[in-house]
This record gives structure tokens, sequence and C-alpha cells, in this order.
């Protein structure tokens, strides 16, 4: 106070051994600081578990330097294997401690998960699919807010981006198939409605080797994602409900074409570009797997054979993909990527030679 005479001018270390001095307390003042850091880093925890593969966890100190200063006994008070910070930017009564947790999954916080339990997520997608309402849309156009961002921005958790991939890989494919994506000539055109338009880089159009651009593409168009996705999935669903065979199928047919559209051939270009992203390469070939398996599934199994085992399923699986591989022809690096397929018990692979004779 101003009666004061002396001021109180205190480092922490010299408060505590003052404050064990007035209440006559024999304790060492080195085992009451560390207490004291024990607690402040109890209450400096992050609250969220910590614990999975992948997240690393910091905690800072920050001091007065007259803190430590002639003070080795302070060293081992609890703030060891730490990073410490000794600046006289801090008051010399206060000590400050703080945790960080990095490359935290979203999954770990209650409120963003992507069920009924997370609120943010919940009131994020209400708001989202007023959004996508054609009809209202255009009352939300803003300067800095598309009215689709929330089509293109990505999940919030591993197994919903995931899903989301699987659907862009999907798609692509089913793109091929119903005509909605083609290559004419030398470059790659996309259907916009009625209407086909040459996909470019810049001022240049996209060629057919440079695969990896259309996939770039793809991933940052509006339409693809809003509109094309969506009604691939609906023929899809259409004609493996509505044809009898799967060999009717655009599908099918699609997966064994023998010019440059052929699946195969597609990801083997993709994946000998330096722009491959492994994730959406292994994404495509497990698309074509989960269309085999489902051609097979809709067809040999509900229409014809309830009782078909697992292990007939994946002999007729392994044909099918069978086909699929040799329909590309010889393409230098091809068993390597398909190795999961080649692989296989009973997979067959032909020569070209012997798949003219065929």
């Amino acid at each position: 106070t101003t009666k004061c005479a002396k001021k109180i001018d205190l480092d922490i270390y010299e408060a505590v051994a003052a404050e064990l001095e007035s209440q006559g307390d024999k304790t060492n003042p080195v085992t009451k600081m560390r207490a004291l850091v024990s607690k402040l880093r109890l209450n400096a925890s992050p609250f969220v578990n910590y614990d999975n593969v992948g997240q690393t966890l910091g905690t800072f100190w920050g001091f007065h330097p007259s803190l430590v200063k002639d003070r080795p006994e302070l060293d081992n008070i609890g703030m060891g294997n730490t990073q410490q910070q000794s600046d006289e930017a801090y008051p010399k009564n206060e000590l400050s401690c703080f945790t960080a947790v990095y490359n935290i999954d979203t999954n770990c916080f209650m409120k963003f998960r992507e069920n009924e339990e997370g609120v943010y997520y919940c009131s994020y997608m209400e708001i989202a699919n007023t959004l996508s309402d054609e009809k209202r849309a255009s009352l939300y156009n803003t300067p800095h807010l598309d009215k689709t961002w929330h089509k293109t921005l990505p999940y919030l958790t591993q197994e919903k981006q995931e899903q989301a991939d699987s659907s862009f890989c999907e798609a692509i494919l089913r793109a091929f198939a119903y005509d909605y994506l083609r290559i004419d000539g030398n470059c790659y055109q996309i259907r916009r409605g009625n209407d086909w338009e040459t996909i470019c880089k810049g001022d240049l159009a996209i060629r057919k080797n440079e695969f990896a651009d259309i996939v770039k593409f793809l991933l940052g168009d509006t339409g693809f994602k809003k509109d094309i996705i969506p009604l691939m999935e609906r023929k899809y669903k259409d004609e493996t409900t509505r044809l009898s065979s799967y060999a009717e199928t655009k599908i099918y047919q699609y997966f064994l074409i023998q010019d440059d559209r052929n699946p195969v051939k597609l990801i083997v270009t993709y994946s000998n570009s330096r722009d491959c992203d492994k994730t959406l390469k292994d994404g495509m070939i497990k698309a074509i797997e989960n269309a085999v398996g489902s051609l097979i599934n809709a067809y040999d199994t509900s229409r014809y054979d309830m009782n078909r085992s697992d292990t007939s399923k994946f002999d007729a699986q392994t044909k099918l993909l069978s086909k699929i591989y040799n329909a590309a022809g010889d393409i230098k690096g091809k068993d390597g990527i398909f190795m999961s397929w080649t692989e296989r018990s009973g997979f067959k692979i032909e020569t070209a030679a012997a798949t003219e004779n065929a």
C-alpha cells in the first residue's frame, strides 16, 4: 500500500520463501516451488486425448530471468524436458505454462464429430443444406463466400473424407462409362448439360497423356462434385436394377474398352505422373474392385444364387478383374501397379498375342 515504507519487489521464489517464513513453515522453498510447478502443469494440460498415433505434445514455460539466476537448485522442480523461455518481458511474479497438441484429429472433439452428438457439425450441415437449395442459393451470394463452398471443403473426420475420396474416384470412371467425360482427338472434354467443354489448364487444352491434370481439375470443379458425382451414382443404380445381366451395363463395357479411355491405362498414366496422389490412385483401383464386386452381388447373387459362397464370389471377381487387366494390353509398369490383382489365386495374365487370338 502507499503506507509501506519499502516497496515489495519479489520474484516468485522470493515470494514463496517469504510466505513460508511468515507462516512459520519450515518447508524448503524448493519443495514448495516443485508443488506449484506440478499444479500449474496440471492446469495447463490439454483437454482432449492426445494418445493417438501421429499426435505431438509440447509443453512450454516462460519466466523472468531472475527466477533461475544463481539458483541451480531450481533445475529439478519439474520444468525439465520442455521448451523454456527466460525473458525480461515476463513479470517477475509470474510463471507461465502452455501445453499444445499438434496433428490432432478432429474426432477428439465431440462437438466436431459427424453425428447427432456433434453440435457444431449438425449446425454446419443445417446451414449448408439451406445454402445448397437452388431456389434460395441466389439470396446468399456474397463477394467473399461462394454459395457452393460446403461442397468443396474437406470433411472434418478421416472416415468421411475417405468416403468422399471413394465417391470421387468412382465418379471419374463412371463419367467415362456414361459419356460425361471423353477424349476427343488428343484432348479431354467434360459434358455440361447438352454441351461438351474442352478441359483446359490455363489457355491450353489438357492432352490425353496428362490425366493427372484432369484429376486435379475435377477435384476443384464444383460442377463435377455437385452435379455429376450424384448423377453418376443414380445412373449406376438405375442400370444395375433395370438390366438383366452385368454384361449389358455400360460400366462393365467401359472396363473392357481398349482405347485411351481404358481405366487401367488411365491409372497407369496417372501413377507415372509426378503429380500422382497415391490415395487417389489407390482409390481408383479400389473403385474398379468395388464396381466388380457390386456387379457380381447385384446379378449373380441376388438374382440367381442367394447361397453363393464367398469363395465363389471371390473367384468370379478375380475372373472379371483378369479380363479388365488384360483388356488394357501391354503397358510398362502395369504389373507393379496392379500387384494386388495379379497376386490373387486364379488370376490369369494374357499376352497381347493371346488376346488377339482369343
